[in-house]
This record gives C-alpha cells, sequence and structure tokens, in this order.
C-alpha cells in the first residue's frame, strides 16, 4: 500500500569525486565573489502550496513553503537559489529545509522561440544523496505556446523526463491576467523505478490554472492544478490528484 507521502529511503553511494554539489557550489562561489550578482536583475519569490505535487508525484501530501532568490543577466545567464521547508507534521519534519536547488541556466530569446539549457544540483538535508540535472526547454512564441521541456538525471537515476506542454494565457489591460496549460510526460525506467513504477513510458497528464495579479515590479499569482498517472506501470496512483498554491514575487531591478 502507497503512503500519503513519497517515502525516500537514504540511498548513499561510495566518493564519486566532484558531485553535482561541489561543482555548483564551487561554481556558485566564484559566481558570488567576483561581486557578479551586483549587476543582474534579482527576482524574489515566496510559495505556499498543499499538497506538494512535483512531476504529477505527491511528494507530501500537506502544505510546504518554497523561497527562492534568481540573479538574471542581459546575456541571458541566470543563477537560482530555491529552498523547501517543510509546514506540514506528515514526515515528522514540520518546519525544516527539506530541499535546496541551485540552477545555473542560458536563455536564448529568439524571434519565434525561446530556448533555455541548464544544469542543476538537488540537496536534500537528511535525505537522500544529492544529485544533479541538466535540461533543455523550447518555447514556441506560437498559438498555444507549445513547449518541450527534457531533464536528464546525471548522478543519482542515469535517466531521462520530459514534458510537453500547450497553454494560453490571456493578456487584458486589467491587472489580472489568467492563464490556462496542460501537459503530457514522459518518463524513462529508471526514473519510473525510482518513484514505484516498473518501466518507461508515458507518466502522466496534467491541466493547470494560473490567475496572475500584475503591479509594478510585484506580481501575485493563484494557482490550481489537477494531475493523473496515465500508465500505472509507470506511475503508480497517486494519493493527491488536485493541488494549488499561492506566489508572491517582487523584482529588483539592477541599476
Amino acid at each position: 500500500m502507497r503512503t500519503s507521502t513519497t517515502s525516500f529511503e537514504p540511498i548513499r553511494t561510495a566518493d564519486r569525486g566532484l558531485t553535482p554539489r561541489a561543482i555548483l557550489v564551487g561554481l556558485l562561489s566564484l559566481f558570488l565573489g567576483t561581486g557578479a550578482s551586483s549587476s543582474a536583475d534579482h527576482l524574489y519569490e515566496l510559495a505556499v502550496r498543499a499538497p506538494h505535487v512535483w512531476r504529477g508525484i505527491t511528494l507530501r501530501d500537506f502544505a510546504v513553503a518554497n523561497s527562492s532568490v534568481t540573479f538574471q543577466f542581459l546575456n541571458g545567464f541566470a543563477v537560482q537559489l530555491w529552498f523547501g521547508l517543510d509546514l506540514g507534521d506528515g514526515d515528522g519534519r514540520r518546519g525544516e529545509v527539506q530541499e535546496i536547488d541551485i540552477d545555473l541556466s542560458r536563455t536564448w530569446d529568439l524571434e519565434s522561440a525561446r530556448l533555455t539549457a541548464g544544469i542543476v544540483a538537488l540537496i536534500f538535508p537528511g535525505g537522500i544523496d544529492p544529485t544533479g540535472e541538466i535540461y533543455f526547454k523550447w518555447q514556441s512564441k506560437r498559438f498555444l505556446s507549445p513547449q518541450v521541456n527534457i531533464f536528464y538525471n546525471f548522478d543519482l537515476l542515469h535517466d531521462v523526463f520530459a514534458e510537453f506542454t500547450l497553454g494560453h494565457r490571456w493578456r487584458e489591460a486589467s491587472t489580472w491576467s489568467p492563464a490556462v496549460s496542460g501537459q503530457v510526460a514522459y518518463s524513462g525506467a529508471d526514473y519510473a523505478r525510482f518513484f514505484g513504477g516498473s518501466k518507461a513510458g508515458l507518466h502522466h497528464w496534467g491541466l493547470q490554472l494560473d490567475l496572475d495579479y500584475q503591479m509594478p515590479r510585484k506580481n501575485l499569482k493563484l494557482r490550481i492544478g489537477y494531475s493523473r498517472s496515465i500508465d500505472e506501470e509507470v506511475l503508480p496512483d497517486q494519493p493527491s490528484r488536485f493541488w494549488g498554491g499561492i506566489y508572491w514575487s517582487f523584482r529588483k531591478l539592477s541599476r
């Protein structure tokens, strides 16, 4: 029987030399040490979500808080620090940081599409070993904004996860801006097995509705979503299908 909260048994590996955490922490230290962040826009975000559904998987069936700061440069480079905090006590870790991500990326804003390539270290204090992903995102600027996201876990799972999304945002004169999107995802076999599946294939489908309230350099977002397994041999049926969140962001412009 599946529990209401996905449980990860600690996975410890032998010395792997330069781990994703070591590589990204080194790059981040170099970035901060050179004072590069002073020439970037700073984007701060705080979010509360319940339950915590990620890539169609119920990681927590209670509320979590996320905070992040992103340094964005005019040349398309960005560095993000992201923190996840348990607000519920379903796993006995209320008030503890359960995940820290360090993300380095480069975006190319083309005439008809936006391309992003990046690398992210995922660190789980008190949990499994840190791991890392490289990713590629392509989003068209055409009708319904088709988007393809491909993630490859190069350290722990050595496998791929991919998403295809269609969506539309209504941009009116009002400060309120609604958006709707739908997605379907694919998982490799090793990725699926780590989360309780047994084979590669179509992973889940989902729908998402956003309502943004836009202010100068500030944004308030309300979001609700629904996701469901496509093939239970790839992703077992999850305890939570509906989820929601509220997001607050603030942008500090560089001088």
